[in-house]
């Protein structure tokens, strides 16, 4: 709707105060089962004449790419139901953030450094070789660095089992006075392990995708200008960079016991 009062332009108005915006900057990360990968690839096929910048190419199929990368890395892979074997990180922001950009080179050189902070981060030994594909993609006004991979990671925790056998002839795990299943940290540089779980837990723990969007805002998207989002998660899911920067601590007014405030379990995308 767009109307007028005394030569005041309603419509007009709105949108200013909407482009007002901060500039924003976002990454997220997906975990994908098999029927997932499917989905991804389809969007990829649909959208592969607005591709724009491309990092690593698309070669075969998902799941082809996915078999070769756990056979060329000798990945341990333990395969329990509905398991997330792959992962992707998308780089994006608000059209206020790209908008900021002088000119098309100046955001293909963001989306490398984008890149290059994924590869650091997520990459295999810090290369490529656990990564499936990756793409800039411009859709409407909006444009993202998509970069599929395989979760492998070196470290991992493995439960520890006892001599004892339960009723279906399985070893029963080993728990501590607590009940609770005891494990040990394992490590193999040369047969890793094909775990989300298990990746994310060496990459921050409780805290990784507060830590993730952290770490970004960090090293990539705070040199452009982009604000970073407030920390209204829980506490214990808060990285902390951001603990300090915005005076979280324990059982503070947003860890209290008042569910009404426990809006989160992360932090914005931002």
């Amino acid at each position: 709707m767009s109307y007028e009062l005394d030569g005041w332009d309603y419509h007009a108005y709105q949108m200013k105060v909407e482009r007002a915006r901060d500039k924003h900057a976002a990454i997220s990360e997906f975990g994908l089962t098999k029927n997932e990968i499917t989905k991804h690839e389809d969007y990829l096929e649909r959208n592969k004449d607005n591709i724009v910048q491309t990092f690593a190419p698309k070669t075969m199929s998902f799941i082809e790419t996915w078999q070769y990368i756990v056979d060329s890395n000798f990945a341990i892979y333990n395969n329990r139901g509905k398991n997330k074997i792959m992962c992707c990180l998308q780089f994006g922001g608000n059209l206020e953030f790209f908008e900021s950009f002088p000119n098309e080179k100046a955001i293909d050189a963001y989306f490398q450094e984008c890149y290059r902070f994924a590869l650091n981060l997520v990459g295999y030994k810090q290369t490529d070789r656990n990564i499936v594909c990756a793409y800039v993609i411009y859709e409407g006004n909006r444009r993202n660095l998509w970069v599929w991979f395989v979760p492998i990671t070196t470290r991992w925790q493995k439960r520890i089992y006892s001599n004892q056998v339960s009723e279906k002839g399985n070893k029963k795990i080993l728990r501590d006075e607590y009940d609770e299943p005891i494990y040990v940290m394992e490590e193999n540089a040369n047969a890793p392990l094909l775990s989300r779980s298990e990746f994310w837990a060496q990459h921050g723990g409780l805290v990784s995708f507060s830590w993730l969007q952290e770490s970004f805002w960090q090293k990539v998207s705070k040199k452009y200008g982009a604000k970073r989002g407030e920390s209204s998660s829980y506490f214990y899911n808060t990285c902390g960079e951001q603990a300090k920067r915005y005076f979280r601590h324990a059982g503070d007014d947003i860890d209290d016991d008042n569910d009404d405030k426990h809006f989160y379990v992360d932090d914005a995308p931002y």
